[in-house]
């Protein structure tokens, strides 16, 4: 299976349910590996001028070498939101390293001497992380056991802006020239922001994934935005707006849970509860519905139910929730 398909293979798999299982050991690592990444800290002024005196840092990053290849693999660069590294992107690490593509999460505050931005997003500017972004790419690629040719970027929220405009040939050139990415896959990025040239971007595709009715990270901005793109000539698109104007149906499988994040806890206990949001904003198409898993004990159960209920469902018919 080639780079590229794999990636979307996984998306098709974990996207449209957000949904994670226990560990199994074919998520392991083959290996793990601490990385240094030498990068600055810049204001959002320094960046846009190309100003390279801004302050060292070095920041941490995890690699994790999948089981199974031998040789160069595939890579994707994780980069984090404005809550820091946590257990999203070690799942998404995991289900990666399943498919044979390694991963580098690189923590993008720690070394800065930073917690979190979801109270503060002045502690750091908006686009130091594309640096760390194009700073991480070097790391990769000059790994023995990473496919230079292959090193995709994806991003979280904030960090899946700097994974979206990361893909600007005019930051590219001026930062790291070097960075050609196989891929952008940004999550939930906003798109509030124009700058000079910003319809001007490699040529690799870029998917974004995002949630409807987000109002943390609202969608509304990027539609307009990659519309220009579109009207450019790139590769790019709103996977969710894609797939449904394709006729393709999107199901939805969530796993409750009464441990909300504390930063942000409409993230998965939104208003009217995470089912209420899946049905109002995720699934779609004929026949599309939402099972529910009471939590990760009852998960294994209720992927099988899914697969029963997509089978059965193969006319279409009205939308149902399953528990």
């Amino acid at each position: 299976m080639d780079f590229m398909r794999a990636i979307w293979v996984v998306f098709s798999v974990v996207v449209p349910g957000i949904a994670f299982a226990e560990p199994a050991v074919s998520d392991l690592a083959a290996r793990m590996e601490l990385r240094a990444v030498e990068t600055l800290t810049l204001s959002d002024q320094q960046f846009l001028l190309g100003d390279k005196n801004g302050k060292a840092a070095t920041l941490a990053g995890v690699l994790r070498i999948p089981r199974g290849p031998t040789g160069r693999v595939p890579a994707i660069i994780l980069q984090h939101g404005s809550g820091g590294v946590g257990p999203r992107e070690e799942y998404w690490a995991r289900f990666f390293n399943e498919f044979g593509i390694a991963t580098f999460l690189v923590d993008s505050f720690s070394g800065r001497g930073i917690v979190q931005t979801s109270t503060d997003q002045a502690q750091l500017g908006r686009l130091n992380m594309i640096l760390d972004g194009y700073r991480s790419f070097d790391v990769l690629a000059n790994h023995t056991r990473v496919d230079p040719e292959r090193i995709a970027i994806m991003g979280f929220s904030r960090g899946g802006q700097s994974t979206l405009y990361s893909a600007m040939n005019r930051f590219r050139n001026m930062w790291n020239p070097r960075a050609n990415f196989a891929a952008y896959i940004p999550l939930y990025a906003s798109c509030d922001m124009t700058f000079i040239e910003d319809t001007d971007l490699a040529a690799a595709p870029i998917r974004q994934f995002h949630g409807q009715a987000d109002d943390w990270v609202s969608v509304a901005a990027c539609k307009p935005y990659y519309e220009r793109l579109r009207a450019a000539g790139r590769d790019v698109k709103l996977a969710r707006d894609e797939t449904l104007a394709k006729g393709i149906v999107i199901n939805g499988l969530v796993i409750l849970s009464d441990r909300p994040v504390p930063w942000n806890a409409e993230h998965t206990n939104p208003p009217g509860g995470l089912e209420k949001y899946y049905q109002d904003n995720v699934v779609g198409g004929p026949g599309a519905f939402v099972l529910v898993a009471e939590n990760f004990n009852s998960f294994g159960r209720a992927i099988i139910k899914k697969l029963i209920a997509e089978i059965a469902l193969l006319s279409s018919g009205p939308r149902v929730i399953l528990r």
